[in-house]
């Protein structure tokens, strides 16, 4: 099944049309302060994930259904109850996700691995129906075994690239808003406001690598 990540998108926008005074402290911390703190940091990005990309389906689908009729009223409300619930769940299980992620990112590349070592090395009918397996497999294993020592390195990566991306939503959000800019927002992005969403998210990206890089973690 495809992911429609048009559709995705649409629905943070829309959700950063109305609640961006609360998406754009969040991302800037996590574009900034991932290195100072850790613990809000990983909470931060579950709440995100909940209020900004799944409390949208959610409220569709309460909406749709005649039973919540009246939940229009306390569409802030499912926002921050569904953040909260993402927040609690990323803080609690945020190794099991990067190792799962890893595993899979792993298992992946193993297979891409052995289509064309398949066809250069001449591999027995009984040895390679195992190979297919054991290769990915194996490979998966030791990526997600590989995450657990680079976490914190890939969740400093996921905060500034959620926190960057975000704030990128957020101002373009604010100027169409506000200044009456980028009008085809949130339903379309042309060609012109697509390159300069993403010619900000790369500079914001950039300095927030800088930032980060440049903090120092008092270790006691």
């Amino acid at each position: 099944m495809a992911v429609n990540i048009k559709g995705i998108i649409e629905s943070i926008l829309i959700t950063l049309q109305d609640y961006w005074y609360l998406a754009l402290p969040i991302s800037l911390l996590l574009l900034f302060a991932g290195k100072i703190m850790k613990n809000l940091v990983i909470a931060l990005l579950g709440f995100s994930i909940g209020a900004l990309g799944v409390s949208p389906y959610v409220i569709n689908f309460l909406l749709s259904n005649p039973s919540f009729s009246g939940i229009e009223s306390y569409k802030m409300w499912i926002v921050i109850i569904v953040g909260v619930i993402f927040a609690i769940l990323m803080f609690s299980l945020v190794k099991i996700a990067i190792f799962l992620a890893a595993f899979f990112a792993g298992a992946s590349i193993g297979s891409y691995i052995y289509s064309p070592l398949e066809k250069i090395i001449n591999i027995p009918a009984n040895i390679k129906q195992w190979l297919v397996m054991v290769i990915p497999l194996a490979i998966g294993i030791l990526a997600g075994i590989l995450s657990f020592f680079y976490s914190e390195k890939i969740l400093d990566l996921l905060a500034i690239l959620t926190g960057a991306l975000l704030t990128t939503f957020s101002i373009f959000m604010l100027l169409n808003k506000y200044f009456g800019l980028f009008q085809e927002l949130p339903n379309k992005i042309n060609d012109i406001t697509g390159m300069l969403m993403m010619s900000t998210f790369l500079v914001l990206f950039i300095l927030g690598v800088v930032v980060n890089s440049k903090m120092k973690v008092n270790e006691k």
